[in-house]
């Protein structure tokens, strides 16, 4: 009986430590800077700039209301390697296997006050698998992204 009751606590364990998770870091960096010395247009180029020479596609473009909308299909994109790791997904749980990240950036450059500011925020996620089950978990960002925009503009 007392085999029984150990061998039950075993079982138990081990498929729920199948189930756990290691989650990704929390990292701090500055995803939004003022550029006192820049006008507006001159730091709307800078971001343009930035896209363009890293081959980054962008899905919505807003000179107006400043906005910069891009989704990424595949981190793993040559385009992507000098920011690499971008991001911290954690561990998925036992016996799932990590997959593609993805995700998308806004960017938005303020031009409410007389001194411009960018704003840089992600959202990333890394498609899991197990067997025919595919699922996704939520990554975060490491800055290294949003330090190449900020640092771009010159």
């Amino acid at each position: 009986m007392k085999n029984f009751k150990l061998m039950v606590v075993a079982v138990t364990s081990i498929s729920l430590w199948g189930c756990a998770t290691v989650p990704a870091k929390n990292y701090q960096f500055e995803n939004s800077r003022t550029y006192s010395n820049k006008t507006y247009d001159q730091v709307w180029d800078g971001v343009i700039e930035f896209m363009t020479a890293n081959n980054i596609p962008i899905k919505t473009i807003e000179k107006d209301s400043g906005v910069i909308y891009s989704e990424i299909d595949n981190f793993s994109k040559p385009s992507f390697s000098k920011f690499f790791p971008i991001a911290d997904c954690g561990q998925p749980p036992l016996f799932w296997t990590g997959g593609i990240a993805f995700g998308s950036f806004n960017i938005f450059v303020s031009k409410a006050t007389a001194q411009p500011k960018v704003t840089v925020t992600t959202t990333i996620s890394q498609q899991i698998r197990y067997e025919n089950q595919v699922s996704q978990i939520s990554c975060n960002s490491m800055g290294k992204f949003e330090k190449g925009v900020l640092d771009s503009i010159q």
